[in-house]
């Protein structure tokens, strides 16, 4: 695990949608080895999800918008809901860079 996938771990995010989720951890797909999010929702249940960690970075287009699927927020609880787009462009980047999904 990279030190930037560590920084992340505990960390919150908004998807696009609007829902929130906290970071868990990476994981690998047993059958794959494909580098894998682990997150939980911060709503409802606080059900258990895992998606490809490049999905889960990937910048998407809805609606003629380009945005990224998952938003970090701001240190912290992420109680404002303000986006932290200084640290999620660096941790993104190398996250990427360390599963392969950029050279």
């Amino acid at each position: 695990m990279t030190d930037e996938q560590i920084g992340l771990i505990g960390r919150e995010f908004r998807h696009f949608k609007g829902n929130r989720y906290r970071l868990e951890g990476f994981a690998k797909d047993s059958e794959t080895l494909e580098e894998m999010v682990v997150y939980r929702a911060l709503y409802g249940d606080g059900g258990l999800w895992v998606r490809p960690a490049k999905m889960f970075f990937e910048t998407i287009e809805r609606d003629g918008k380009t945005m990224k699927r998952f938003e970090l927020l701001k240190e912290g609880n992420g109680a404002d809901g303000k986006i932290c787009k200084d640290v999620a462009a660096t941790d993104i980047a190398g996250i990427l860079q360390g599963i392969g999904a950029i050279p």
